[in-house]
This record gives structure tokens, sequence and C-alpha cells, in this order.
């Protein structure tokens, strides 16, 4: 009974390594899809993951990206961030991967919208093998259990069974939360929008902007007088700082010129 026992054990191993290494090729065929000019690879059974990004200008940040976000909630998604700054705010959003290329459409349409990029991972090795890893340890947790039910078995047979059904359960469940992970970056792609908020800048006169870089100059000069250089030296400090000042100036001048 000990050697069958033993022998039961090294089969339901075997059975375990030789699943995590077997994948189903036939499930994922590339027959039908087709890329649409989104990027978005449309009616493909193989296990795709997708980014994209949108650089989008605007005079009205909070108008455009409410925009952007209920046409998000209308497609079933949602944003998983915000950041915010003076000039911009990135929202990173979540959307249903059968649903991204109406959205990328739709992105793609809007005044103001550019530097698009769309990456797409194919995940569909690592998903057949995580897959096959599911099926094998779920069958070596239904057999280790039907063990346990079979009579006379010793208390130490038991106690080695729920050993290894325990090591076999804490597995399951591990490699069962990268499945999840796989399913969340299939289903749903991640689409990062910056929202840059458009200024308009009139262009400085050559003379305008020499005299703020002169205007800059003295006030940083008059800090280093202030906390650095000793009151003795100050005078000096100005002279060497004019001088310079009249060699940036110069230097600034003739570059203009050459141009």
């Amino acid at each position: 009974m000990k050697k069958i026992f033993r022998t039961l054990l090294l089969i339901l191993g075997l059975i375990t390594l030789c699943g995590c290494g077997s994948s189903k090729e036939s499930d994922y065929a590339t027959n039908g899809s087709y890329q649409s000019d989104t990027g978005v690879v449309i009616d493909s059974p193989l296990k795709l993951s997708y980014k994209a990004s949108y650089f989008f200008y605007t005079n009205d940040i909070k108008k455009d990206s409410n925009e952007v976000t209920n046409k998000i909630r209308e497609l079933n998604g949602y944003y998983t961030s915000v950041e915010t700054s003076s000039y911009n705010t990135q929202y990173v959003y979540k959307v249903p991967t059968s649903n991204l290329d109406t959205f990328l459409n739709y992105m793609d349409s809007k005044e103001g919208c550019s530097n698009k990029r769309v990456s797409v991972s194919d995940v569909t090795s690592q998903y057949a093998y995580t897959q096959a890893k599911i099926d094998a340890l779920t069958d070596t947790k239904e057999a280790y259990e039907a063990l346990l039910e079979t009579s006379g078995i010793t208390v130490t047979e038991i106690a080695e069974i729920q050993e290894k059904l325990t090591d076999v359960i804490s597995e399951l469940n591990s490699i069962n939360q990268t499945k999840a992970y796989y399913d969340s970056i299939i289903d749903y792609s991640e689409v990062t929008i910056n929202f840059y908020l458009e200024s308009e800048y009139e262009e400085k006169s050559f003379i305008a902007e020499y005299l703020e870089n002169i205007g800059e100059f003295f006030v940083g000069l008059g800090i280093a007088i202030l906390y650095i250089i000793p009151i003795g030296g100050s005078i000096g400090a100005i002279a060497f700082g004019v001088t310079k000042l009249v060699k940036y100036i110069d230097k600034k001048y003739k570059q203009k010129n050459s141009k």
C-alpha cells in the first residue's frame, strides 16, 4: 500500500510538471484579424495588451478634460490617476479594449491632439502557459483531495497528502493572480493624455530680450553681493560682473546678426 501511495504521489507531481509545459496553440490562430487605422488589431484571437498616449493642447484644460472623461465613461472606461500642475494635467485612463478603436478615432478627430503613440504587447504565449499551469494544478489538487478520501491510508500518509495539497493550493492561488493580471491588461487598455495649457507668446525684440537678461543678471549679482561677497570686495565684484555682462551681450548680438 505504501509503495502504491508513493507511486501515486510521483505521478501527480509529473502531471503538474507536464501540464505546466503545455499550451493549446490552436486557440491562438491569427486568421481573420486586421489592423485598423488607429493601430488596433481587430478580431484578433491573440492576447494583446495596448497602451496609448496623446498630447492635448487647449485653452481650457478643465472643459476638454471633462469632455474626454465623459467619453471614456460612455465607453465603460474610467480614470485611474490625475496629476495637475499650473500648465498641465495628466489623466491615465482604462478603456475596454473592445472600445479602444472607437476612443482612438474620437481622439484623432479632436483639434489640439498631437504626439499620438500606440504600442501593443503580445502576451499570448505567457497567457497560454499560465492557463496550462492552472489546469494542471487544478487536476493535481482534485487528485490529492480524492486520495484523502481513500480508505486504509495511514495518519502519516494523510499528513503527507495534506502537505502536498497545501503547496498546490498556494501555487494555484499565486498563478490565478498572474492570470487575473493578464486578463486586466488584455481586457482594459491604458491611455495617458497630457492636457497642456496653450499660451500665446509674443516674439520679443532684440532690445527687449537683452533688457530682460540685464535685469535678471543684476538681481543675481545683488544677491551675491549681499550673501556671498564681502562688503570690501563689492566694487570689484560689480566691475567684474559688468565686464562679463558686456561680453555676454556682445556675443549674443553677433550671434543674432549672423543668422
